[in-house]
């Protein structure tokens, strides 16, 4: 299988505290990209949740935006991370209604991801007309090799699934999943000088990229100021299919 490649920045980093070079070798990654044909894989629209799985509502109550499903069994073949599970499906909901940034641990259940093996289900449309209703944008996968520090050659919107995320305002959101998801507000300096922060630190490297969702005049999603929204998952979480655990950050210009 071809794997479009890009030239790597210097691969070693090291920490204040920290004399050991940190792993930013390469990263198998999928772009997403408009297919011709129709499929499962999408952004907007109607999700296709299976019989009996209600659509998500926020902390408020109010039904959160529907934004991507993916089926898994499809990704297996391009071997991305060895957690990732081989079987079932994901769909992806954000309260676009107050449109959280994720940097405050009380933005928890504002974003879900829902994980199922069972079959999926005709497409369900939106429980209210009020509700901001995505444009349907059929997607393929083409596997590239990301770098962390180098922004991808794409010629359209920069929807990203695995692999090293994109930045826009700092490249330091691992900590910020790991602190804000912990309980530590990273709107400020508070949460990262608190003296908890150095005891969650070992687990800064256990947030991978799960989905990047790039602003698209395609689809009619604007994340604030032409940002994007990053999903972010622990290995062990990942490996064990809690996609409950799943953090969300938005960035923006």
């Amino acid at each position: 299988m071809e794997v479009r490649k890009q030239e790597p920045p210097f691969a070693g980093s090291m920490d204040e505290e920290d004399d050991s070079p940190k792993d930013f070798g390469p990263r198998r990654a999928l772009h997403l990209k408009e297919a011709a044909l129709r499929t499962f894989n999408k952004l907007g629209g109607r999700p296709h949740l299976p019989e009996g799985v209600a659509w998500p509502t926020a902390p408020g109550g109010h039904p959160m935006s529907f934004l991507a499903q993916f089926d898994l069994a499809e990704m297996v073949r391009f071997k991305l991370a060895p957690e990732m599970p081989d079987h079932g499906r994901l769909y992806f909901f954000y309260d676009t209604e107050n449109m959280v940034w994720g940097f405050d641990p009380e933005n928890a259940g504002h974003w879900r991801v829902i994980y199922s093996e069972e079959p999926p289900g005709a497409p369900m449309s939106p429980p209210t007309e009020e509700l901001w209703n995505f444009q349907e944008k059929q997607v393929e996968f083409d596997l590239f090799e990301s770098f962390r520090g180098i922004f991808n050659d794409n010629e359209d919107f920069d929807h990203q699934i695995m692999g090293y995320a994109q930045p826009i305002q700092g490249d330091d959101m691992e900590e910020e999943c790991q602190l804000a998801s912990n309980g530590l507000y990273c709107g400020d300096s508070s949460g990262y000088h608190d003296p908890r922060a150095r005891e969650l630190a070992p687990g800064i490297d256990d947030w991978l990229l799960l989905l990047q969702l790039d602003s698209d005049d395609d689809t009619r999603m604007m994340w604030s100021d032409m940002g994007m929204l990053y999903f972010w998952i622990r290995k062990q979480d990942l490996a064990a299919r809690r996609f409950d655990k799943v953090w969300m950050i938005l960035q923006c210009f």
